[in-house]
């Protein structure tokens, strides 16, 4: 509960997990704040990405990250490393589902995907395309996520290589992503595999997700807090993850990283949202 505060201002914003809420104090003496509303790990909402259509979205709280693999993991790769400790100071919502060929269309008119189908997630869009063909054109507050933010919300409170384990062997995969052994060559419909603890379908698999940041090929000098690693000026490439219809499974793994240049239209990219509210 907040308490009772004398107003010299003529409006207040009230932060908390991320929303903020705005009150006009005019010839307001005092106010009492009741108890914003709280959410919890994976409550869904609906939010107007335009005056056409909405997007399901999944909260994901504040939070500590051990971003990484360790060295005990055999299959980890240099740039996964050092395993290093990430504050998200805040929490925020992600959307539910990888944004499909359905939402890109109705938000841009377009349809780039070399596989057809409303419901398969949209692909052969690059990192550009997502800020200068689909962001431009939704409310305000949409983005991609930043690599930590996604490995937070992969994980949902996991340590493991998996959010559903270590899957040493590989056997449990099948249950919860496309992948090469499984997808037929092809992306598949969103939300037909098993979700995280959060709500959220298809982070492994399917296809590589774009995240904000530039890419480096360790995490020597990464942000502790969360936010994108972003250079001045700009690296050359972007940062992909997730791994997709046509990888191993080792390149599935929550902690494997991949790259390509921002301007890069390929089979296996697409996107996944993040609202700030």
């Amino acid at each position: 509960m907040l308490g009772s505060s004398t107003v010299l201002a003529q409006t207040m914003t009230v932060h908390s997990d991320g929303r903020a809420i705005s009150f006009n104090l005019t010839n307001v003496d005092s106010i009492t704040f009741s108890e914003v509303e709280e959410f919890e790990p994976g409550d869904e909402r609906e939010f107007q990405l335009n005056d056409e259509v909405n997007v399901t979205m999944c909260w994901i709280p504040a939070g500590l990250l051990v971003m990484g693999s360790p060295n005990d993991d055999n299959d980890r790769y240099d740039d996964e490393q050092p395993v290093h400790q990430v504050q998200i100071e805040t929490g925020f919502w992600m959307s539910k589902y990888e944004v499909t060929q359905d939402i890109w269309e109705t938000v841009t008119g377009e349809t780039p995907s070399f596989f057809d189908g409303n419901d398969r997630p949209v692909e052969r869009v690059s990192w550009d395309d997502i800020h200068e063909g689909f962001l431009a054109q939704v409310a305000d507050g949409f983005r991609l996520p930043s690599e930590a933010e996604w490995e937070y919300a992969c994980r949902a409170g996991t340590d493991t290589r998996f959010f559903w384990g270590d899957d040493n062997n590989y056997q449990a995969i099948g249950d919860y992503a496309w992948y090469s052994n499984n997808s037929d060559s092809q992306t598949q419909n969103v939300g037909q595999k098993r979700p995280n603890a959060w709500g959220l379908y298809d982070m492994i698999g399917n296809i590589w997700e774009w995240c904000e940041d530039d890419y480096h090929d360790n995490y020597e000098g990464a942000p502790e807090n969360g936010s994108p690693w972003i250079d001045a000026p700009r690296a050359d490439g972007r940062v992909l993850r997730g791994g997709s219809w046509s990888r191993n499974p080792r390149s599935c793994r929550t902690a494997y990283r991949n790259w390509d240049d921002p301007d890069y239209r390929y089979s296996q990219y697409g996107l996944r949202l993040v609202l700030d509210r």
